[in-house]
């Protein structure tokens, strides 16, 4: 990989971590100071009205920032473009435009027509949600395929049966995961699947960079 590839790189991948830990510090200290809210019933979406809210937005267009960028570069892990890279690719494109259209949305429109009972708002969110669940199996078969990153695929697929056990019980409204910290457990293990990919992925990049400087012309595919 030649040194203008690497810095773009290794840019979408630091974009992609700062996105995740942001959101994770904004929407982790809203449960904390927010005194109006129940944390352990009312979901994430809540927070995005009243006080410190525009930070929890901020967080939102950052999360699905990130999610665009992680998507681009799991993309790029095998040698030769394929559908399952290229699905994965999509679903997270799908969920960062989502999250964006959440923290938006809930900006521009009172709370009444969107936050709690709107079409609007559960339309983009469950779209997000789904797109992510989605990606998750499809990129644990990658990295099972991927030499380089098979030790990867065991937390991978743990990852997506934990998260897909989740949304099956906060969809199902089981009576002893309260809604909201049911939710926001989803959501945390979702983000911080995404956030360790992407610092294995600079892990990697930095150790392949050390290893074979004068590599150039390398693709990123296979330094990946």
């Amino acid at each position: 990989m030649n040194n203008p590839d690497l810095r773009r790189v290794r840019g979408l991948a630091w974009a992609g971590v700062l996105g995740c830990v942001f959101f994770l510090v904004a929407a982790g200290l809203l449960q904390l100071t927010r005194s109006d809210l129940d944390p352990w019933q009312h979901t994430l979406s809540f927070y995005l009205h009243g006080p410190g809210s525009l930070w929890l937005c901020v967080a939102y267009l950052l999360l699905g920032v990130a999610m665009a960028a992680g998507g681009r570069l799991l993309c790029r892990l095998a040698p030769a473009p394929s559908p399952a890279g290229q699905a994965v690719m999509a679903c997270l494109a799908v969920a960062g435009v989502g999250l964006v259209c959440v923290a938006t949305g809930d900006r521009l429109f009172p709370p009444d027509q969107l936050s709690r009972p709107g079409l609007f708002h559960h339309f983009t969110a469950y779209c997000a949600f789904a797109a992510v669940l989605l990606a998750l199996p499809v990129q644990a078969l990658r990295f099972a395929a991927h030499p380089g990153w098979q030790r990867w695929a065991w937390t991978a697929t743990l990852g997506t049966l934990l998260c897909w056990s989740l949304a099956w019980l906060h969809v199902a409204g089981i009576a002893w995961l309260p809604r909201g910290g049911g939710q926001k457990l989803l959501i945390a293990l979702l983000v911080s699947l995404l956030l360790a990919a992407l610092l294995g992925l600079l892990h990697r990049l930095a150790a392949k960079h050390g290893n074979s400087r004068d590599n150039a012309g390398t693709t990123f595919s296979s330094d990946a």
